[in-house]
Parts: structure tokens; C-alpha cells; sequence
């Protein structure tokens, strides 16, 4: 088993939580669960996860040195290279933002 380092929830119930893979070195897991607490899906992201949003069965992941968007099915429908190193995220109006010092960005 392994121990989640990440997690974030919707107002819809989806919470998407960022695990250490325990067969990988180089990648991380998120497990999307929906209000009944059953998993959605499963997906592999690279191991350095900052932040993660969750917006429905869409959900954001900010690395160091990008944003990597996941679609309903947990497949990487977009990754964008940050201009600057992001900090966190924010959700405001159905959109993800990435911020970093001084700036607030968006790709998505």
C-alpha cells in the first residue's frame, strides 16, 4: 500500500488523490474517486507532483517545470511547460490557474 501526499476535492464530490507508485521510481499515481468514494480512474503522472486540482473527472497536476491536464478518462489530454516555476494552483470560474511569485497564469 502507499500513502497519499496530495489530495484535493470538487463541490461535485471528486477527490483526486497523488500517491508515490509503488512499482515505479520515476512516476506517481492519482486516483480519481467520485461522492460515492469509488474509483474513477487511475493514471500515471511523473514523480514530483507540487499541486493538484480536481475540477469533475478533470483533473491538473503542477509539476516543477509544467501542467499536466488529465481528461475524464484519465488519459494526459495536455501538457503545458510553465514560463515560470509554479507554487500552486488556482480554480476560479471552472479554470485551472498556475501561480508562482509575482504572476498568475493559465493554460487550460
Amino acid at each position: 500500500p502507499s500513502e497519499g501526499f496530495l489530495i484535493d476535492s470538487d463541490m461535485n464530490g471528486y477527490t483526486a488523490v497523488i500517491s508515490n507508485k509503488i512499482t515505479s521510481f520515476e512516476n506517481d499515481e492519482v486516483i480519481l474517486y467520485d461522492k460515492n468514494n469509488s474509483v474513477v480512474y487511475k493514471a500515471d503522472v511523473p514523480d514530483g507532483v507540487i499541486d493538484v486540482e480536481v475540477i469533475g473527472k478533470k483533473v491538473y497536476c503542477l509539476t516543477a517545470d509544467s501542467v499536466i491536464y488529465l481528461s475524464d478518462n484519465g488519459q494526459v489530454k495536455k501538457s503545458v511547460e510553465c514560463e515560470a516555476k509554479g507554487n500552486g494552483f488556482a480554480v476560479m470560474d471552472k479554470k485551472a490557474y498556475y501561480y508562482s511569485l509575482g504572476t498568475l497564469r493559465t493554460g487550460f
